[in-house]
């Protein structure tokens, strides 16, 4: 199996071409990385080009060319490697992916683009100016632009609109709610409801939700909170001051409130409304922002 592995990396012969580096894959994958210094021999950031067939692939006969694993990386040179960033530049190149791009057949010893032959010298060339091509000033503008649309424009758009959610949800009901996408915790008035790691103290929740259940009134007949009676007379106050104001009538609006009976409907649907089903969607309407936002800024670009 070493002797494959080293038939396979004398198709690319990296060195040859001003990477440096090499390192030859043991075990689990057969392949090798190599990398590129951005800057000349001392600089401090790099590229580091993977490039193996996993070992479950390579044995499995069932697959005559075999799928390449590609990944390129930039950062900041360490020991065995290179460290990941925290934030990608414009500027920077950038890390990338090319799977089922290329492909290696063991037993004819050929390289594959799609379906057409390809020296390992171009496939080394074409990823290796893709991983770069962000860096040029011409060339690389749209890719820049489509990289700043979906990590900058989109990903606040998206916090913005979430942003806006939970003020609303605040107004209505008194409640503050926070969600992170990445834990899929979910917090309401500084109390985790709901998390993806770790547990919850059931009992803290209901002596919660218990204590808010002492804080509603008896409102027409109806167990609402406090907050939820402020704001429904506030916004009915205002409607009826507005109507006043500009002379406005409706026959239909008019005769829901003389019949007592399609008053109380009213009342109670609208409650309802405010109180349960509009939280509910405000909710979730954040959760769907927060996600959207989080995969917007970590969205594959195609290069």
């Amino acid at each position: 199996m070493n002797n494959l592995n080293d038939i396979f990396i004398k198709k690319f012969e990296p060195e040859k071409h001003g990477f440096t580096d090499v390192v030859k894959f043991e075990g689990v994958e057969n392949g090798f990385s190599f990398q590129k210094k951005i800057g000349g021999e001392d600089a401090v950031y790099t590229s580091l080009f993977q490039i193996y067939i996993p070992r479950a692939i390579l044995t499995d006969t069932s697959i005559i060319k075999k799928p390449l694993n590609i990944h390129v990386s930039y950062g900041k040179r360490v020991e065995g490697g290179v460290q990941m960033r925290s934030e990608q530049k414009l500027s920077e190149p950038l890390d990338a992916e090319f799977p089922n791009e290329y492909f290696y057949d063991p037993c004819k010893g050929e390289l594959y683009s799609g379906n057409k032959k390809i020296s390992g010298n171009d496939i080394l060339k074409k990823i290796y100016e893709q991983h770069i091509k962000n860096t040029r000033p011409i060339r690389g503008f749209f890719l820049r632009t489509k990289i700043y649309f979906w990590r900058t424009v989109a990903k606040n758009v998206l916090l913005g609109i979430g942003k806006i959610f939970h003020w609303v949800l605040f107004a209505i009901s008194g409640n503050r709610y926070i969600y992170n996408y990445i834990f899929e915790e979910e917090k309401r008035n500084g109390e985790t409801i709901s998390t993806k790691f770790g547990t919850i103290d059931e009992k803290k929740i209901k002596e919660s939700e218990s204590l808010k259940e002492s804080k509603k009134i008896d409102f027409i007949g109806l167990k609402v909170s406090r907050w939820s009676v402020i704001v429904y007379s506030s916004v009915h106050f205002s409607l009826y001051w507005y109507f006043v104001y500009t002379h406005y009538y409706s026959r239909s609006l008019w005769r829901v409130f003389e019949n007592n009976f399609l008053t109380v409907i009213y009342v109670v649907l609208s409650f309802w409304v405010l109180e349960t089903a509009l939280p509910k969607t405000i909710e979730r309407s954040m959760r769907i922002c927060t996600k959207l936002a989080y995969l917007s800024e970590i969205k594959k670009v195609k290069i």
